[in-house]
């Protein structure tokens, strides 16, 4: 069973309201985006030590990398760079999830 935190997450990766879905829509994803960061903290802290992750969690960043690649006609660059930026500091979250 998935906690609050986890949950959490979920929603703002695959979610109706997603941040994949708010990039689509050109909405501003800051404060979902450091919420997002902020919560992957504590399930980092949570699963440190552990054998596994819930399926339904890993399953949620499956495919995540995908979603901050745009087309450059949807984008300035100075945008698109910000985006990139985003999705490598995700990147980094997520191999420490992984590896700790």
């Amino acid at each position: 069973m998935l906690d609050i935190n986890e949950q959490k997450i979920i929603d703002l990766l695959l979610g109706e309201n997603s941040i994949p879905v708010k990039l689509r829509w050109k909405e501003n994803i800051d404060d979902d985006y450091k919420v997002l960061i902020y919560l992957l903290d504590k399930i980092i802290e949570k699963y440190k030590n552990k054998e596994y992750i819930p399926k339904k969690l890993s399953y949620a960043f499956l495919d995540i990398s995908n979603c901050f690649d745009l087309s450059e006609k949807l984008y300035s660059e100075a945008e698109l760079n910000h985006i990139e930026d985003l999705k490598n500091s995700l990147y980094e979250k997520l191999v420490e999830l992984y590896e700790s």
